[in-house]
């Protein structure tokens, strides 16, 4: 299979609703649009407009598993691949940027001096190109992309000082390690007490803080979940952890809050903002049990049709950060899916609000996305094939 690129198109809101209306759904984000807010508020981007290309991966005679979706997956340090680790080999699948080619599959061991955890949460490179993988059991080790383990990693809180208190098990599944893997930062595993608390390892010296994060607790009033039989119904607002320069960033999908920590000044500061698109957080409550299935589906709809907040993405062409908010519309009888309106937020590289802007002709939040040479990429399922729309924003 050839690798193509759909020709770019820049429309109109009312062109967008009429072409989205012959076509199918992976070709959606294959169109562009653009959109003008006009307000008094200088925070408003009234010049942004955004073009859309749509390129399919040629995976040659191989198979890239998209069972899960991209899953782990992360740039190199370079920035012309993609690495995504699929856990049924396993493997990682190394995929060319530049010319949408699967270039290589390095395969791991599961047991062994060379072994990997047994399930894989995430995975990051450092900057000697060197690649940390961590998964179950609080289990992180360094590898070479050949599958040497060139280090075992240990974050059990026992050998740290300052962090005595603490069991293994309270080691949540989001992690992320400073670029010389000196210093790594840990989402604690939510318990009883619903706490939400960041605890920093410094492997060098083997000292460690715990630091609470109170503005991230929000999140746990839209966690909501029935059974019926043997089927589980859940639906839930995420706290995510994303490394940045000399820190890390810890954000949730119910507020528009941040936390920010830096390593050499071991300070953490809590960064507040006044959006004027969308509500800065979820308002309406949910109800924290519910006895029947139908019940349930009242405090679903609540939750998912109010504000909710994606990551913060890093653009290192222009020094900015990115994040992309959605509010739902009710859903309609019959529909597997259902549309949203979708919201962009600009920042500077001190996270100062520097825009934001309403998306006008998609109705989703990119997936997986990263940025590279200045456009946004997201993955996206085209029959099966790997695919990324690659977005191109103007301001």
């Amino acid at each position: 299979m050839m690798s193509w690129v759909l020709p770019s198109l820049i429309l109109n809101f009312r062109q967008v609703k009429r072409l989205i209306s012959l076509i199918s759904l992976p070709l959606i984000l294959s169109c562009g649009g653009n959109s003008s807010e006009k307000s008094d508020s200088d925070k408003i981007l009234e010049n942004f407009s955004f073009s859309v290309d749509t390129i399919l991966i040629d995976p040659s005679d191989k198979i890239i598993n998209l069972s899960y979706g991209i899953g782990n997956a992360t740039l190199g340090p370079e920035r012309q691949f993609l690495y995504q680790f699929d856990p049924s080999k396993p493997q990682i699948n190394q995929i060319n940027l530049n010319s949408f080619k699967l270039e290589n599959q390095y395969p791991f061991e599961e047991e062994g001096p060379n072994g990997i955890a047994p399930l894989i949460f995430g995975m990051q490179f450092l900057d000697n190109g060197q690649l940390i993988l961590g998964g179950y059991g609080a289990q992180y080790g360094v590898f070479t992309l050949q599958g040497k383990k060139v280090q075992e990693l240990n974050l059990n809180p026992a050998d740290y000082k300052g962090l005595e208190a603490l069991e293994i098990t309270d080691l949540g599944l989001r992690f992320t390690f400073s670029k010389d893997g000196r210093f790594g930062s840990v989402l604690k595993r939510i318990g009883e007490s619903n706490s939400s608390e960041l605890i920093v390892f410094d492997l060098e010296t083997m000292t460690g803080k715990v630091f609470w994060l109170p503005e991230m607790e929000q999140a746990f009033d839209y966690s909501l979940e029935f059974q019926a039989g043997n089927r589980i119904r859940f639906v839930g607002d995420g706290i995510w952890l994303n490394q940045i320069e000399n820190g890390v960033l810890v954000g949730n999908s119910t507020n528009n809050k941040l936390y920010q920590y830096e390593f050499d000044t071991d300070s953490l500061k809590l960064m507040e903002y006044d959006f004027s698109l969308v509500p800065n957080q979820k308002e309406r409550p949910i109800k924290k049990e519910v006895n029947s299935l139908e019940e349930y589906l009242v405090e679903e709809e609540i939750a998912l049709s109010q504000i909710y907040f994606g990551s913060l993405i890093y653009d290192d062409s222009s020094n900015r950060f990115f994040r992309f908010g959605r509010i739902l519309e009710p859903k309609k009888d019959g529909e597997q899916t259902r549309k949203g309106d979708i919201f962009l937020f600009m920042f500077d590289q001190n996270f100062r609000l520097l825009g934001e802007a309403k998306m006008e002709g998609i109705y989703s939040i990119p997936q997986s996305a990263f940025f590279k040479d200045g456009k946004l990429w997201s993955y996206v399922n085209v029959d099966d094939e790997l695919g990324f729309a690659i977005f191109d924003f103007k301001f």
